[in-house]
């Protein structure tokens, strides 16, 4: 069972597994907005429902192969509830967005199609054109304090 005050994944904390849920999201949304039907639906709806796929994925609420196969096909998904992910999740939207779940289906749907396409991880180009330069800057800037 999800316990909210200890299992905690998060998008943009000081770390690799943090990062990479990061880029997840921001690719996904960036693959979303180059759907011209992403129009239909509410961006804070869009980015909650991104963040419910890959929350849910991480906690073992479906895989990777219901997210490409069945969730944008059917509403079968949101009646399981493996590990209380539902409960916890459900709360967060109803508290921030002052949504229902339920009323999120299509908009999890849509966006777990963009979810089958291939992602890039590295890191991108200005940050490996400018490493040696960061490094620098940061040093400096550890001597100053």
């Amino acid at each position: 069972m999800i316990n909210p005050e200890r299992d905690l994944i998060r998008f943009r904390e000081a770390s690799e597994n943090s990062y990479l849920k990061y880029r997840e999201l921001i690719q996904i949304a960036d693959l979303i907005i180059l759907n011209i039907d992403f129009l239909q639906y509410d961006l804070q709806a869009l980015a909650v429902a991104i963040m419910f796929i890959i929350v849910g994925r991480e906690f073992g609420q479906f895989s990777q192969e219901e997210i490409t196969t069945e969730i944008p096909y059917c509403s079968d998904f949101i009646f399981t509830d493996r590990q209380g992910f539902y409960k916890v999740f459900g709360t967060f939207i109803e508290q921030s967005l002052g949504l229902d779940l339920f009323d999120l289906l299509e908009t999890i749907q849509f966006s777990a199609k963009h979810f089958r396409l291939l992602l890039n991880f590295d890191l991108p180009l200005a940050v490996k054109k400018n490493a040696e330069h960061l490094l620098q800057v940061n040093s400096f800037n550890l001597k100053l304090l």
